[in-house]
């Protein structure tokens, strides 16, 4: 199949605008986790993240960092936290910042805010900032007496039931933070380790460093919406990208391949081969 390029001509983005000004906080611990999940659950994926059955390309594998601070956290991917200290340097160097080629400053972020019993989750779904706000989950953790090693520390087994998936995590209590990887927390310790059954989504911590580093989220006019309709967007912008664009942008938006040739929207769609982590109907 040829490779896409696209190419947009954007005016305004319309309604449903979200501007607020969070407290930030100081991180004085990174965490950080390989994260594993199976974008086509025909095959799958160990508990140790290794392929079972099927095609090792259907396991997707990105490094992610949770920043811990007194009053809140920040998790986002690694790969943003490097291109944001290349430009913090680059910004005392010269004296000047470098160009930003994204269309806003919006990346996925799940930031928690223990002050305020708060989860907001920002994301840049197509070059359209997102926002959605909610209370703190209880995942109702039930402890079990099963321990093992990790990394060089004692970790204690903890199960959960959340949002369509059962979970198994392992944390530990010497490390005496109640925090982990993604949505999580809760537990008298860090969780180090956690996936579902059977195995599609997984984190695992594999480096740990104090830091002191102010943490918070990027100032963008974001879309305030709630969990059903921020999945159900994603979702049709991850199936049908010109389609998703084009009711969502005002203006031509036009699409051709590394030839040219222009490609028709209404035969682009793709099916999703996986349910996102939280399976909200």
């Amino acid at each position: 199949m040829r490779s896409r390029v696209i190419i947009f001509c954007l005016l305004f983005l319309a309604t449903g605008l979200y501007a607020r000004t969070l407290q930030k906080d100081t991180a004085s611990i990174e965490c950080v986790y390989e994260y594993c999940f199976l974008r086509d659950t025909s095959s799958r994926m160990s508990e140790d993240g290794r392929l079972i059955s099927g095609d090792s390309l259907h396991i997707r594998r990105d490094t992610m960092l949770l920043q811990i601070g007194a009053g809140a956290s920040r998790y986002y991917g690694y790969e943003t936290f490097l291109q944001d200290s290349l430009a913090e340097a680059f910004l005392k160097l010269t004296g000047t910042r470098m160009k930003n080629d994204r269309f806003s400053d919006a990346v996925f972020m799940i930031y928690k805010d223990r002050r305020s019993s708060q989860v907001i989750t920002t994301d840049n779904i197509l070059l359209s900032p997102f926002i959605v706000t909610e209370q703190t989950p209880d995942f109702k953790w039930i402890l079990q007496d099963e321990w093992k090693e990790f990394a060089g520390y004692r970790v204690r087994r903890a199960e959960c039931s959340f949002r369509g998936r059962d979970y198994v995590a392992w944390f530990a209590p010497e490390i005496p933070v109640s925090d982990g990887p993604w949505k999580f927390s809760g537990l008298p310790g860090l969780i180090v380790e956690v996936y579902d059954v059977p195995c599609e989504y997984r984190y695992s911590l594999i480096g740990l460093r104090n830091v002191v580093r102010e943490i918070g989220i990027p100032d963008e006019n974001y879309m305030e919406t709630d969990l059903k309709t921020y999945y159900r967007t994603l979702k049709r912008a991850i199936e049908n990208p010109p389609l998703y664009v084009e009711a969502t942008f005002s203006g031509p938006v036009y699409w051709k391949d590394t030839e040219g040739n222009p490609i028709d929207p209404a035969i682009t769609k793709q099916t999703l081969k996986y349910e996102f982590q939280e399976i909200i109907k």
